[in-house]
């Protein structure tokens, strides 16, 4: 039974099946939306218009295509999220915000130097010091790490719903626009601050994570070297 193959959060397994639930619920959103626009012109009247082309078709080819296509889409939301909400957030969260958390800054700055000079340890990006904690604390297997892991995954799938949000506010907008005036410009950009911002308020969040997980790890460290001696 422990050999078992399982869905952990990070393995190729479980990127699939994230991508495959991503594109399912982007298509369920549209699809309630679609419902209510009997008269207009939109991406499940336009599918509907072809499918009828498949008449004859085996439906086993028919899911086949669907579960494709849902899995493409999915794979779509999650790599546009990085331009459309990773890029700017950071950004944002570098310059804008003059971020500074001294918990974080200390310990990496500290590991930094146990490998490398003290001024490339303490002028580097927080980019790097992120990804260097992550790896730092995932690089054994441990309940720590499957958390640290756990809370990346988590990181990321929530940054892909927002995209999806973000793309359906612009299609909900362009289906509407005949009755929504300006508002097909100011709702948008409403979503798009709030993606952004929630975004950073998660990056933030993950790194208190690790830091939590860093010392977590030092504490235990530090008991078995008092009963050790």
């Amino acid at each position: 039974m422990n050999n078992l193959p399982t869905n952990k959060p990070g393995s190729q397994a479980f990127m699939v099946f994230s991508m495959l639930l991503l594109g399912t619920f982007s298509a369920v959103l549209v699809i309630i939306f679609d419902l209510f626009q009997s008269d207009k012109t939109t991406i499940s009247s336009v599918i509907i218009k072809h499918v009828k082309e498949f008449d004859g078709v085996p439906y086993i080819t028919i899911i086949s295509i669907t579960g494709l296509s849902l899995l493409a889409v999915g794979f779509f939301i999650y790599l546009s999220s990085f331009i459309i909400l990773s890029l700017p957030a950071m950004l944002l969260r570098n310059r804008v915000k003059n971020w500074k958390n001294g918990l974080f800054a200390y310990i990496t700055t500290n590991e930094l130097k146990e490998i490398t000079t003290e001024v490339f340890s303490e002028n580097t990006d927080r980019k790097f010091r992120d990804a260097f904690l992550y790896i730092y604390l995932t690089s054994e297997v441990s309940e720590n790490s499957s958390n640290i892991r756990f809370a990346f995954t988590q990181l990321m799938f929530g940054r892909s719903l927002c995209c999806i949000f973000l793309i359906f506010s612009v299609y909900a907008c362009l289906v509407s626009a005949s009755y929504l005036g300006i508002w097909i410009l100011i709702i948008p950009i409403l979503f798009y601050a709030l993606c952004i911002a929630w975004y950073i308020y998660g990056l933030d969040y993950y790194e208190d994570i690790m830091t939590c997980g860093y010392l977590v790890n030092k504490s235990k460290l530090c008991k078995k070297t008092v009963e050790s001696i």
